[in-house]
């Protein structure tokens, strides 16, 4: 169950205008932060959400949240992927493959689109670790130069040379032969 459908169908009491600010970054930014945290944790959607409702949580902990919003969130959801990651690799815990099976309306098309994207997948694995972050943030998670540079805890202008420099090596890795 997504962690939105948890949310009230009662309107917030009035003044409360915490509890609508909650909502309104929920409804905004889950769908995007559930796929960035799924993606920096290997595909489990399940760990993803997880992860996301504890950024939640800590939003609601916040002694003022009015300055808080999509950075704040995309920030934390990193820091909390980050400790997941690392406490998996204490426990040396085999990551399980949750790929599903192509339908069998359009098996070649999705065939080729499959071996694509697992084309571009292996690539972008092949990129450093903050060229694939940078990339990530800025096109799953849909954030700005500003908003990935303070994610990332550095500047715009090294997020521009950060994407700049992943495209132009995915490009070149992923270029037919004998053409550009």
């Amino acid at each position: 169950m997504p962690f939105s459908a948890l949310r009230s169908s009662q309107p917030p009491a009035d003044g409360d205008a915490r509890v609508s600010r909650v909502e309104e970054l929920l409804s905004e930014h889950e769908r995007a932060l559930v796929g960035y945290a799924a993606r920096l944790l290997g595909g489990d959607v399940d760990r993803a959400r997880d992860v996301v409702q504890d950024a939640f949580l800590r939003l609601c902990r916040q002694a003022d949240i009015d300055g808080l919003g999509r950075e704040w969130l995309f920030t934390v959801t990193r820091n909390l992927c980050v400790d997941v990651r690392r406490k998996e690799t204490r426990m040396t815990r085999l990551e399980e493959s949750h790929d599903a099976p192509a339908s069998a309306d359009d098996a070649g098309a999705d065939a080729f689109a499959d071996e694509n994207r697992e084309e571009l997948g292996r690539a972008i694995d092949q990129l450093p670790d903050r060229q694939r972050e940078a990339l990530r943030l800025k096109f799953d998670g849909e954030l700005s130069y500003t908003e990935i540079a303070g994610v990332m805890e550095i500047t715009a202008g090294t997020v521009g040379w950060l994407l700049h420099t992943a495209i132009r090596s995915l490009r070149a890795g992923l270029a037919p032969e004998g053409g550009a």
